[in-house]
């Protein structure tokens, strides 16, 4: 039997890694056979993307990060689904439109470069309020050059970007974390329960 496949979204510094570890603790618990993995992924391709991602921009590193997606999905989260395993990945496709629509290049190109990728049989996209992610990265020691852009401005792309995958049929349940981590883990666990 396929298993399902389902990408954890949002803005950096909304939650979402702390929330697919209490999603994972929960499904363990309920004997579900889950697979965590992350983008970019632990290959030399996604190694090298993230080390280089403040030095290079534009088609040059999406075209990296690209291959690192493909790879990554076609060589590790397919032979899970194919094993009947629910796989959560940490940032997939809608990432994708997000940081090349950041470095200017335009929805339509990215579509053309993932042209044949396996999407999410659906996405949970954490949403927190623009000032509650600035809050939240400003506790971190460092920052992303993605991360230092003005207030508000990846979570308006991200609303963008969801729109536009919305309108290619891809399915994506929006999620706050503007309450508890434990009142949003509940809520995703919900969603994704409806998927296996």
């Amino acid at each position: 039997m396929r298993g399902v496949f389902v990408a954890f979204e949002g803005a950096n510094g909304v939650g979402k890694s702390t929330i697919l570890n209490g999603v994972y603790n929960k499904l363990r618990q309920d004997k579900v056979e889950t697979f965590i993995t992350k983008e970019p992924s632990a290959s030399k391709m996604g190694i090298l993307s993230r080390k280089i991602a403040d030095q290079i921009s534009g088609k040059s590193l999406a075209c990296l990060v690209a291959a690192d997606r493909f790879y990554h999905v076609e060589n590790v989260i397919m032979p899970e689904i194919y094993n009947g395993k629910l796989v959560l990945c940490d940032r997939n496709i809608l990432s994708a439109f997000v940081f090349n629509k950041m470095d200017n290049i335009s929805y339509e190109y990215t579509e053309k470069l993932y042209e044949g990728l396996t999407y999410p049989d659906v996405i949970v996209l954490f949403d927190a309020s623009p000032l509650t992610v600035h809050e939240r990265l400003m506790q971190r020691n460092s920052l992303t050059r993605y991360e230092k852009e003005k207030i508000g401005v990846e979570q308006k792309i991200i609303n963008e970007s969801a729109e536009f995958l919305k309108e290619r049929n891809v399915k994506i349940c929006k999620v706050s974390t503007e309450v508890s981590i434990d009142e949003s883990i509940m809520e995703t666990y919900s969603i994704i329960k409806k998927y296996i």
